[in-house]
């Protein structure tokens, strides 16, 4: 991390003035780290932090700007525009639509990661797939191959001739993956999924919706 974070401040001095995005610091001791990287150079930088932590938005800058809430109409032309672009929604879906949008209390990145969940695949068994993710902890990292494991125990995953469970059930966790449901935290040496977690808002949305069941 040192040595990254050398090279990251040897490029940055040489250069002009720069702009950082940090997306979804999470802690003030990652902030930490992080800044050791970027020279002051006296040129006007600026270093963007975004942080759903308020603690750690006040340790980076003691007056930080809050991003208001979406209100239930706007979640909902969020969530519409997201899932149908350009077209309008059906009358029929526009109640659970509506209703779904509400769930998302506001965020708009909640509302984009559902959209995107929800977009390609309306089955039962996809979402028996993604409640039985929810078993694992919020933040877990969850091994694949106790998932895949899981999952043929569940009788989540059928058959196909020509084609093992195990490889059909790693298919399966890649197209998670591939709809932003799962996010990869370490893989194989090979490029294979090893570790996967949850997003923390989706996490909570399925976690809901279980309990319904």
């Amino acid at each position: 991390m040192e040595d990254l974070a050398d090279v990251i401040q040897e490029f940055l001095r040489k250069g002009g003035k720069y702009l950082i995005v940090l997306d979804d610091v999470w802690s003030v001791e990652t902030w930490e780290i992080i800044k050791n990287a970027f020279p002051e150079n006296n040129k006007c930088n600026r270093v963007l932090v975004m942080t759903r932590d308020s603690g750690v938005a006040i340790y980076c800058n003691s007056i930080p700007h809050y991003l208001k809430f979406l209100i239930a109409e706007e979640s909902w032309t969020l969530l519409e525009k997201k899932f149908f672009h350009n077209d309008k929604c059906p009358i029929t879906l526009k109640l659970p639509g509506e209703s779904i949008a509400k769930k998302c209390s506001g965020l708009p990145i909640a509302i984009a990661l559902i959209a995107g969940a929800l977009r390609k695949e309306k089955t039962t068994r996809h979402w028996e797939r993604v409640n039985q993710t929810v078993a694992f902890p919020s933040g877990f990292q969850i091994p694949s191959w106790k998932l895949i494991r899981l999952w043929i125990a569940e009788g989540f995953i059928q058959y196909k001739r020509g084609s093992s469970l195990e490889c059909k059930a790693e298919d399966n966790l890649n197209d998670l993956v591939n709809r932003n449901l799962l996010m990869v935290t370490t893989r194989t040496s090979d490029g294979k999924i090893k570790t996967c977690r949850v997003h923390d808002i989706l996490h909570e949305f399925c976690r809901q919706e279980a309990m319904k069941e």
